[in-house]
């Protein structure tokens, strides 16, 4: 229960919400969270509130049982509105953020950590955004796959000498590993991370 998404823990978030708009901007808050992300858009501010709320989970035992209890109240969802590009917005909050210390953590475990340098206002990192989930769950337990956003980790960005999005690193203890440009589909991705995945640097 620790690490579960909204999704998977059968609640709709949009159904709790409340939406304000500001000059130029968006709020989206959930009150019985104490959550709120801020955005150009809808989507962009749903975007920043559901990576939040994603983040925050595995140490936030106080909004894990927020999110319990509203689950149970309201166990049966609600469509969420049509103005939502579903398949980015899932994908993209399913993919956790990670910093340079979350980053450093990582490195630390037995697997691979394949990074996606991304910014939500490139259409290509949107593109890629269910390709990269799918193959995610398709390597699941077999590589650690995490997502920088370039505007908010300027020092990764600068340490790893991004210059465009999106932007794939595959990385181990021992340094980078693999690097990608562009997006590209599932198969595609999972042909070019197999031999570095089948024969791990140790």
């Amino acid at each position: 229960m620790s690490g579960a998404t909204p999704a998977k823990r059968g609640l709709d978030l949009e159904a709790h919400a409340e939406v304000e708009q500001r000059d130029g901007s968006v709020v989206v808050r959930i009150p019985a969270l104490e959550l709120a992300a801020e955005g150009s858009s809808l989507e962009t501010a749903w975007a920043r509130l559901i990576e939040n709320l994603v983040a925050a989970l595995p140490h936030d035992a106080v909004l894990r049982r927020r999110l319990d209890d509203l689950a149970r109240d309201h166990a049966r969802p609600v469509p969420p509105p049509r103005s939502l590009d579903l398949t980015a917005h899932e994908a993209l909050s399913a993919i956790p953020p990670v910093d340079a210390e979350g980053l450093q953590f990582l490195l630390t475990g037995p697997h691979p950590v394949l990074i996606e340098f991304w910014a939500e206002w490139s259409e290509p990192c949107v593109a890629l955004a269910p390709e990269l989930l799918a193959a995610a769950t398709q390597l699941d337990g077999q590589v650690e796959v995490v997502r920088v956003d370039i505007d908010r980790e300027s020092d990764l960005v600068e340490e790893f000498g991004i210059r465009s999005v999106p932007t794939l690193l595959l990385l181990t203890q021992d340094g980078e590993r693999l690097r990608l440009f562009g997006s590209r589909r599932r198969a595609q991705l999972l042909g070019e991370l197999e031999p570095f995945l089948r024969h791990p640097a140790v």
